[in-house]
């Protein structure tokens, strides 16, 4: 989870230890506690955390790669090497993270505008030049947000109309199917955007931010980010938003996987009724788990009489537990329905037929069925815990009947026919 949701190697190996503690640290950041985490004497983050060690190593291992590119001499190595040694401690937060820790300043206006109000002296004068100072600040305000998201950009891409915007907001453009600036709607080709003016790189990084978790910082956003590397309170809120991310993720993936169950299921129930049974019906999960009461199905037809098919616990403690039935029942007469129930398994998987052939003559009228034990039932349940099963009906009363009325009927006449008269 901390992998996909594209955490840096330092954080995401120790995140799934951290998290182990979120809802600890979550209570204690909703207290105010640990806001003065910078400090590094909350208990929540201390330098012993695997989280606070894992990045400690891993900043160290940075540091030292960057000396080695200067030369070895660290910041006595020159400019490079100091540029290096700097750059290298800088935590790469994903783009979603660290926008949940930084909040922005109003950015400095570009005072290097030649100005378009006319000159004066006293009190008119002053007035204009805080005009002046409130357009131009404005202006590069504009210039910093995104045309599609309206934040601050922090990856911007300019387009061959000179405009720009997010990276990750173009990528939404394209997968989209937009082909415009979203700035002045001339058409463009979004994928072949270059990167962003040097003049627009520069104002970005000179304009300032304080750290949103500890409230104690403020600076450029490259000097936050080295700052986020001993902020307890950035750390807690960094790992709440990766376990909270993860559980989104792992939420969106039983969805998808339940809607997946789901259709299956439904192609089941679809192909189950191309078989012309007299009945085909879904029991829901809640009703195969319920301890009292019974579930019916809609009633049905069959030779002309009405039945409906019930099922329900035979019983709640002892080798009955679990156990349940599935019972025929005749509505407005004394027929006795002679069927097949078939059970379907998870999908591709078959059937089971239980025969209901036995219907005894005494107990007519009376409800008449077949009982599953909890361990054959489990075979039958599907993704989502419901039943399938479809009723396909062969006659009415019980098997053999038939042929004894018949040689019942063939007995009495030979004897009739045998009679003297």
């Amino acid at each position: 989870a901390a992998t996909a949701a594209g955490l840096p190697g330092a954080v995401a190996a120790a995140a799934a230890a951290a998290t182990r503690g979120s809802a600890t640290c979550e209570a204690a950041m909703l207290r105010g506690e640990g806001g003065g985490g910078c400090d590094g004497k909350d208990d929540a983050m201390q330098s012993g955390t695997p989280l606070r060690r894992s990045l400690s190593a891993s900043l160290a291992a940075a540091a030292a790669t960057g000396r080695a590119a200067g030369g070895g001499g660290g910041r006595e190595g020159g400019p490079a090497a100091q540029r290096a040694t700097v750059d290298a401690k800088v935590l790469e937060v994903p783009e979603e993270l660290l926008r949940a820790l930084v909040t922005w300043r109003d950015p400095e206006p570009d005072l290097g505008r030649p100005s378009q109000s006319p000159s004066g002296h006293g009190a008119g004068a002053g007035a204009a030049s805080e005009a002046e100072l409130a357009e131009a600040t404005e202006e590069v305000r504009r210039r910093h947000e995104c045309p599609v998201c309206s934040e601050v950009m922090l990856r911007p891409r300019r387009l061959s109309c000179k405009h720009h915007a997010c990276a990750r907001c173009l990528e939404k453009l394209v997968e989209s199917g937009l082909k415009d600036c979203p700035s002045c709607s001339t058409a463009v080709n979004l994928k072949a955007s270059q990167p962003p003016a040097d003049d627009l790189v520069e104002s970005l990084a000179a304009r300032r931010c304080i750290c949103l978790a500890c409230g104690g910082f403020e600076g450029t956003l490259d000097e936050l980010k080295v700052h986020l590397i001993g902020c307890g309170a950035a750390l807690g809120v960094m790992t709440l938003k990766l376990y909270r991310g993860a559980e989104e993720a792992d939420g969106e993936r039983r969805a998808r996987s339940a809607a997946a169950d789901a259709a299956r299921t439904e192609a089941l129930r679809l192909d189950m009724a191309g078989a012309s049974p007299t009945l085909v019906h879904r029991f829901p999960a809640h009703a195969v788990s319920e301890v009292e009461g019974y579930w019916s199905t809609p009633p049905f037809t069959a030779y002309g009489r009405v039945f409906s098919l019930r099922m329900g616990p035979v019983g709640s403690a002892g080798a009955a537990a679990g156990t349940r039935y599935f019972c025929l029942v005749p509505h407005g007469h004394q027929e006795r329905l002679r069927c097949s129930l078939y059970f379907a398994r998870r999908p591709g998987d078959g059937y089971k037929e239980r025969r209901v052939h036995d219907w005894p003559k005494e107990l007519e009228g009376h409800p008449w069925g077949p009982t599953v034990r909890p361990d054959e039932l489990k075979q039958f349940e599907q993704a989502d815990g419901s039943l399938l099963l479809m009723v396909h009906a062969a006659g009415l009363g019980a098997e053999g009947e038939e042929e004894d009325a018949a040689a019942d009927t063939v007995a009495g006449v030979s004897a009739i026919i045998s009679t003297p008269r």
